[in-house]
C-alpha cells in the first residue's frame, strides 16, 4: 500500500496495487476514488499535488517502456478519475 496527503485540500489518498484501485482514508475509514487501470502488478507509488492531481507509475510497463508516470484528474460532475 502506498499513502499520499495532499494538505492543501486536507486529503489522504491509499493506493492498494492488488486491487489496482486508489481509495480516500479518512481516518480508519477507506473510501473508493477510482480503479487505476493497470495490469499485474499494478500501480506502484502515489502523489499528490496542490491541484488535486494524483500521480502513480504503472510497473506493468515500467520494463518495457521505463518512466511512464500517469496522473488522474477528478471529474467533478462523476466523482471518477481518468489517466492522462
Amino acid at each position: 500500500m502506498s499513502l499520499a496527503s495532499n494538505a492543501f485540500q486536507d486529503k489522504v489518498y491509499a493506493s492498494i496495487p492488488l486491487t489496482s484501485s486508489v481509495f480516500t482514508l479518512n481516518g480508519n475509514d477507506l473510501k473508493f476514488a477510482f480503479n487505476a487501470g493497470f495490469k499485474e502488478p499494478y500501480q506502484v507509488g502515489l502523489a499528490a499535488d496542490s491541484s488535486g492531481l494524483i500521480y502513480s507509475v504503472n510497473s506493468a510497463s515500467e520494463a518495457q517502456f521505463g518512466g511512464r508516470l500517469f496522473r488522474w484528474i477528478r471529474s467533478t460532475t462523476t466523482g471518477s478519475g481518468s489517466a492522462r
